[in-house]
């Protein structure tokens, strides 16, 4: 897959991070910080600073907006806060305020994927069957605790055999836990920033071990 794809599939899990979903059950972290959720090579972060993809140093409560480790070596770490969520959970205040009034609390908005040490060209050439994949679109949540997406793919899918592309398939719709595509990934040496209405995020392209697909389209 590419990088805009796995934006895609991570800007799900961006609001789990939030120490509102966090305290109200809502979030797959619910069930502890500081703990494995993902493969050891997963790590990610939210940083305001990073040149692909500048943000504000300050949040909409005028908080200094801390760099914060969201997954560290598959490990979970942190959630983000604002002061009325640093405050109820006697955290410290990380500046990740949305302007007020809003429904989400505090959120990461500057998520960074680390990279891997393979380019894309190499992931796809030791790849003995599989796909590659454009896009996904129209992902809407089937279970939010776990992670579960609905959805399918768009804008080119196209069969690998033998660490070669062969040609092109038909669209694809999917069933998937985000943290199991996780569970056995492998990403890119490249990154790239990746936007939408909803999210802006710089991640590198992945090779996911199991995908869950479940039907194809008509088109």
């Amino acid at each position: 897959m590419d990088g805009h794809l796995g934006a895609e599939l991570f800007s799900y899990l961006t609001d789990h991070f939030s120490a509102q979903a966090y305290d109200e059950g809502s979030s797959f972290l619910s069930e502890g910080l500081n703990k494995p959720y993902v493969a050891e090579n997963v790590s990610a972060r939210d940083d305001y600073s990073h040149p692909l993809a500048p943000g504000m140093p300050f949040d909409f409560e005028g908080a200094p907006k801390q760099r914060i480790g969201l997954f560290e070596n598959g490990v979970a770490r942190q959630v983000v806060t604002d002061s009325y969520w640093a405050a109820k959970l006697d955290r410290p205040n990380t500046g990740h305020a949305l302007p007020a009034p809003n429904a989400a609390g505090p959120l990461p908005l500057n998520v960074v994927v680390d990279p891997g040490i393979k380019p894309i060209a190499q992931l796809i050439a030791e790849t003995k069957r599989g796909l590659l994949i454009s896009r996904f679109w129209y992902i809407r949540p089937v279970d939010l605790r776990q992670t579960i997406v609905t959805g399918m793919t768009r804008d080119g899918t196209f069969l690998i055999e033998n660490g070669k592309i062969i040609g092109g398939v038909r669209n694809l719709r999917f069933n998937q836990s985000i943290l199991g595509a996780l569970a056995k990934v492998e990403f890119a040496s490249e990154l790239a920033r990746s936007t939408s209405y909803s999210y802006s995020i710089v991640v590198p392209a992945a090779k996911i071990a199991r995908f869950n697909f479940t039907s194809q389209t008509d088109f």
